[in-house]
């Protein structure tokens, strides 16, 4: 009996030291709902165009099918087309990037839920990964049972492209979602732990005190910034394209199909790769271009002899030759990305105030807090330029690919081309902070020496003032101890007449 107890305690004490921490098993089901609500939106969609269908391929099998492959594909997977004229498995390697922003939207949604029941059940300092972990597992779970189910069929997913892509994602997109909802924590802390935690990786630790919160924090915004102006750019230049062709863009829907549920799926798919047309053009605008087929290059400066294209509307914007003297107006994209970028980090680095001056016209600069120095400043542009070529040309891998073999085998941008160039053009943001820091601090300095020799005359005024008050009350006392022998007037300044 005592040996019974014994061992009933130290099972006990085996399943308790190893008990998960307590919401583990909800934020797992947190994750998986996550992924199952993206899969049901895909699916009711796809079976809504099949139902519509006058002529459909297959059964509602089929279509699930699809709805599985077009999830994976948002997440970066690659697809593979079986039972193709030329045989073989012709690769389908594009992602439509609008797409991405279903999964986006409702793994950062349930994580930023998991983080907020943290905090309400008494856990306000959790850490990003004991909350975005279980998510992300949860996420991968049900990734990993569509992975299964669409690896079959007729279009079909690469389960090696899967299980890299998937937990990726999740894991990614999660920690993100947990670090903002959680007040966004100093990234410099993080970065410490992260760097700590690696075995085989000691980097100096001057080097690793250079990234304060300040230069990891104003290098994201300002790549914020500049990948803004980018996409802005990227997206007037393929209005103009859409524009410009609109009349072959719009004769493209009645050559592809006639059919109303054919035109629909064709508008709606026009729709989810619209993000697409604007990374390329942001690509055409920051020199490398992109492929039209293989050995067909688009870029400012030169249009290859591109093959015969398929008959889909967005293809209409392609340019078709060499835009020449038009090349600066496209090429100031990129630039004015750069300067925005430095202008902002400057900002940060020598933030000043403007106080209206009583009495006097025009305003006093002063500082608003501490500025940075001129060589925290270049580190802070320089991390800029490096995330803005990274996202840049990530975004820009996902944007191109593989839609075939042979001809087909290139088509879209370079991810990495396009994120060299990105992050080439960002480096402008170098000189200008510097440059934009040092007249905000020159403006301060003429502010502060004005308002120090203000000070100096006003005390030397009142001083001066005081020893005249003084030698007149002297004077006065001279004057009435003489019994009126003395003169009765009063004493001059120097410089009176």
């Amino acid at each position: 009996m005592s040996q019974a107890t014994r061992t009933a305690s130290v099972l006990s004490h085996y399943g308790t030291s190893r008990r998960l921490p307590p919401g583990t098993g909800t934020r797992l089901l947190v994750g998986a709902l996550a992924a199952v609500l993206g899969l049901g939106v895909l699916a009711a969609v796809v079976l809504l165009l099949w139902t519509v269908s006058p002529y459909p391929d297959s059964g509602p099998g089929g279509a699930l099918h699809i709805a599985a492959d077009l999830w994976l594909l948002a997440h970066g997977a690659q697809l593979f087309r079986t039972g193709t004229l030329q045989g073989g498995a012709p690769p389908v390697d594009i992602t439509p990037v609008l797409l991405c922003a279903l999964p986006l939207a409702l793994l950062g949604r349930a994580a930023g839920h998991v983080r907020d029941e943290a905090a309400a059940s008494g856990r306000p300092h959790a850490g990003v990964v004991a909350l975005a972990a279980p998510v992300a597992c949860g996420y991968v779970l049900v990734g990993l049972a569509a992975t299964g189910y669409a690896a079959t069929g007729p279009l079909r997913v690469d389960v090696l492209s899967a299980l890299l892509h998937l937990p990726l994602f999740a894991a990614g997109v999660a920690g993100l979602a947990v670090w903002n909802r959680g007040g966004r924590p100093p990234l410099s802390e993080g970065l410490r732990t992260f760097v700590a935690a690696l075995p085989w990786c000691r980097p100096p630790e001057r080097a690793v005190g250079a990234l304060t919160s300040w230069r990891l924090e104003t290098a994201m915004r300002g790549a914020a910034v500049s990948g803004a102006v980018l996409l802005g750019g990227g997206a007037l230049l393929a209005g103009v394209g859409l524009f410009w062709h609109g009349g072959v863009a719009q004769g493209a829907f009645g050559e592809i199909t006639e059919s109303f549920s054919g035109r629909l799926a064709l508008l709606l798919l026009c729709l989810v790769l619209l993000p697409n047309l604007v990374l390329w053009a942001t690509a055409y605008a920051l020199g490398p271009g992109f492929a039209l087929g293989t050995g067909n290059a688009v870029s400012v400066f030169a249009v290859g002899a591109a093959p015969r294209l398929p008959d889909f509307p967005l293809l209409a914007a392609a340019p078709e030759g060499g835009l020449g003297r038009t090349a600066w107006a496209v090429l100031a994209v990129p630039a004015a990305a750069g300067l925005l970028c430095g202008w902002y980090v400057a900002r940060s680095a020598a933030p000043v105030e403007h106080e209206e001056r009583v009495g006097y016209p025009g305003r006093r600069i002063s500082l608003a807090g501490v500025p940075e120095t001129a060589c925290g400043t270049a580190l802070a542009s320089l991390l800029a330029a490096l995330l803005c070529g990274a996202v840049t040309g990530l975004l820009a891998a996902l944007a191109g690919g593989a839609m075939g073999t042979g001809a087909l085998a290139e088509f879209g941008p370079s991810g990495v081309l396009t994120g060299l160039a990105a992050a080439g053009w960002t480096v402008s943001a170098l000189p200008t902070a510097l440059a934009v820091r040092g007249w905000r601090l020159r403006g301060v300095r003429r502010t502060q020496e004005r308002a120090a020799a203000e000070v100096v005359a006003a005390e030397a005024e009142v001083h001066n003032e005081e020893w005249h008050t003084a030698r007149r009350s002297r004077w006065s006392a001279m004057r009435r101890a003489s019994g009126g022998l003395m003169a009765d007037f009063p004493p001059r300044r120097d410089g009176d007449g």
